[in-house]
């Protein structure tokens, strides 16, 4: 999933900085593959901090305008085409109506989500503009509900998401502890209002309430904002202390106050806000006094961490209040600090937009859990705790007890640490990154080579190797061929039909599985009830933990076919589908496998078929494209497969020739094979399988003799060799 953010301002305008620049890190470590673009820069949140109008400077702005609108003009037509996902903050091109082009994205494969957080209906976009966005938008994400209700009148209300503008708490906590000190010795109490020019009239509205305020403690008014409110200097009787907002001080000016204001109009525009003042304050410990509107009601808990007010009375009654009561600023300060770290922090948000995302993308069922959904992006996250952890490792610690694993280089027996960590390991722990839960080792005992338990999975192959981009495509394509997810049965029955074995069969047999991938054969095998020993050479591996984690009866591996892990003779059946033709010598790696059988054991092999029944325009482009970096590759066929399945798909439909046809396109398109349930189904498993055909570094079919010739050299009990769809697949008794 590749996303293109066409955002409207620069990190220094707020809203894009709350709603996206803040997300972004959290998104690169989660791997996610994104790139955005502003309309305006730097200049244009200069020009409204500073507001100048002067004849010379707006002939400037207008230059400045016209060179925003080309820029992005140019993102559109030639950026967006590469992407699946495009997300507009607000519009995607002001004073002009290009909906016809993401029309004409949309039938190449390309989503749209429209996200606001304001009332843009009357404003900022003309109704109709606004109609059509809404309307060809695949996701909307809106600040609140009044938003959704809004909007809900010109779309279908089900495609609206309402996501809260949210902060880093860290951020806020940091400047809060700074200025403690600095609040406990102040002995005027100082209540601030923050926010834009274009905002001020709220504010307006309630300055003359404080000259009436009877107090026994001194006060003033601090106010943070690119310019000063009109009758700022009309009111020597009020203590008024302006400061100019500037993205790196305001912060800290924010948090020496001791309580926030919000005031706003009863109207369309004050309910469509979305309180993030509030936030604001509540994030460096300080109460609030508002209006009880919109979301305010939401975030505000009356006599909690916050006084409602609607009238003069109740405003200076509340403000009274709160600058009489040292301990009540604090209770109440500490109340909303704890709302936004529960509700309103980045940390906890930016998984529900991660999710939802992909949910527009037609990755995950309706029913898919938000944890298990991150998983995609995240193979081996955070959601198992320390016992998981350890539960996991002693699978594999059970098998080394018994024998069944080994040295792959001397087959020696392997020794590993006890789960007893001393102070210093649990420190050591502390310091790892996130996404690794376990670390241990395990050691030959004859030759001295360590083995290393990387994220709960024993390794016995380096990081980086030749099966790279099976890593890469099995942790991008985590679900897509898992039954369970796709609510289809296609896995289980290609086992089924290839090894013609009965599943009620395999209970308390120990299975090898030889080239896990994600997973897709490894749940049905575990669903049986056997016992099952899984490995692949590549970070798949990680992929089929995320998916097939919670069984007891499954262990994984990294290994090497060449070199594997286990006594000789210890697996009652052994499974290899999809694998063999993708090792630098396939008779080897054959040949290889039959040692770990036990004699009178079951095994069923498949290989890629020579000589292909049919051309293949891939055949042309693998010299090429196995050399290719897999993340540059997989770039590549996501940006050009969307494009050509449609072709594809119809020449699929011309009757009688239309799957001959259909090969022509490098497309891997399997309409005349597979029954899937949609179209954007159809598509992700003909983006993976386009990338399987053209990334792997070795690919070798072969022939009927020559894998007749192996199976009697290696005098099997008996055997059968057959050939379905391009393959050719071996199965017996050894």
């Amino acid at each position: 999933m590749r996303i293109f953010f066409l955002l409207s301002y620069s990190m220094s305008g707020p809203s894009s900085r709350y709603r996206y620049y803040n997300m972004f890190p959290f998104y690169k470590q989660m791997g996610i593959c994104f790139s955005y673009s502003n309309f305006f820069g730097e200049f244009y949140i200069k020009w409204l901090v500073s507001r100048k109008t002067s004849k010379l400077f707006l002939p400037l702005l207008s230059v400045y305008y016209f060179f925003c609108f080309l820029k992005r003009l140019l993102v559109v037509v030639f950026c967006l085409p590469f992407y699946d996902l495009i997300v507009i903050e607000r519009d995607i091109l002001p004073r002009a109506d290009i909906t016809l082009y993401l029309k004409l994205l949309k039938k190449f494969g390309k989503k749209i989500i429209f996200e606001f957080d304001d009332l843009i209906e009357q404003t900022v976009l003309p109704q109709t503009k606004y109609f059509k966005l809404l309307e060809i938008s695949d996701g909307i994400i809106v600040g609140n509900n009044y938003l959704k209700q809004m909007a809900s009148r010109y779309c279908n209300p089900d495609k609206i998401t309402v996501i809260n503008t949210t902060i880093s708490f860290d951020e806020y906590e940091s400047a809060y502890q700074k200025t403690k000190t600095i609040k406990e010795q102040n002995k005027v109490v100082s209540i601030v209002w923050i926010g834009s020019s274009t905002t001020m009239a709220y504010l307006e509205k309630v300055l003359n309430y404080f000259e009436k305020l009877e107090t026994k403690n001194k006060y003033k008014l601090v106010i943070i904002s690119n310019s000063p409110p009109h009758n700022f200097t009309e009111n020597p009787t009020l203590n008024i202390e302006f400061i100019k907002w500037n993205v790196s001080t305001y912060l800290y000016h924010l948090a020496k106050c001791d309580i926030g204001i919000m005031p706003l109009f009863d109207d369309d525009w004050a309910r469509a806000k979305c309180g993030f003042k509030l936030i604001q304050y509540f994030g460096v410990g300080i109460p609030v006094v508002t209006s009880p509107l919109g979301i305010n009601v939401e975030i505000v808990d009356h006599e909690v961490n916050g006084f409602f007010a609607f009238g003069e009375k109740e405003w200076r009654r509340c403000l009274e209040t709160l600058i009489d009561s040292k301990e009540l600023q604090l209770k109440m300060g500490l109340e909303g600090q704890k709302k936004v770290q529960l509700k309103f922090d980045n940390k906890k948000i930016y998984k529900t937009i991660i999710c939802f995302y992909q949910d527009i993308m037609g990755l995950w069922p309706d029913n898919y859990l938000l944890e298990d959904k991150f998983a995609k992006v995240l193979p081996i996250k955070k959601y198992f705790d320390d016992t998981d952890s350890k539960k996991l490792i002693s699978k594999t610690t059970k098998y080394i007890d018994q024998n069944i694993i080994v040295c792959p280089n001397c087959e020696g027996d392997l020794l590993y640490l006890s789960f007893k960590d001393s102070d210093n390991d649990k420190n050591e722990k502390s310091e790892k990154n996130e996404t690794e839960i376990s670390t241990k080792n395990c050691k030959c005992s004859t030759c001295s080579k360590e083995f290393p338990f990387i994220n709960s999975i024993l390794r016995f192959v380096p990081s980086e190797n030749y099966a790279n981009s099976f890593g890469l495509q099995w942790n991008y394509h985590i679900k897509t061929q898992i039954d369970k997810y796709s609510g289809l049965s296609i896995s289980k029955d290609r086992l089924v039909s290839e090894s013609k074995w009965d599943l009620n069969e395999l209970n308390g047999e120990l299975v090898l599985e030889c080239g896990s991938g994600a997973g897709r054969f490894t749940g049905p095998l575990c669903e049986s009830r056997a016992n099952v020993v899984s490995f692949d050479y590549s970070s798949s591996v990680e992929a089929n933990y995320c998916n097939n984690y919670e069984f007891d009866n499954l262990l994984l591996l990294q290994a090497s076919i060449y070199e594997m892990p286990f006594k000789e003779e210890s697996f009652d059946r052994l499974l290899c589908l999809g694998v063999i033709q993708h090792t630098p010598d396939v008779e080897k790696s054959f040949k290889t496998l039959f040692k770990y059988i036990k004699k009178g054991g079951k095994f069923c092999i498949d290989v890629y078929a020579a000589p292909y029944s049919y051309f293949h325009p891939r055949h042309i482009m693998r010299p090429f494209t196995k050399r290719m970096k897999p993340e540059k590759l997989y770039q590549f066929v996501r940006w050009y497969v969307p494009k050509l399945f449609p072709v594809s798909t119809f020449l699929h439909k011309v009757p009688m020739i239309g799957q001959y046809l259909a090969r022509i396109v490098p497309v891997a398109n399997w309409r005349s094979n597979l029954k899937l349930k949609d179209e954007n189904m159809w598509l992700e498993w003909a983006i993976l399988d386009t990338f399987d055909w053209l990334s792997p570094t070795y690919e070798y079919p072969q022939t009927a003799t020559k894998l007749r010739k192996w199976c009697k050299e290696l005098n099997l009990s008996h055997w059968e060799l057959s050939r379905e769809r391009g393959l050719y697949i071996i199965r017996g008794i050894r």
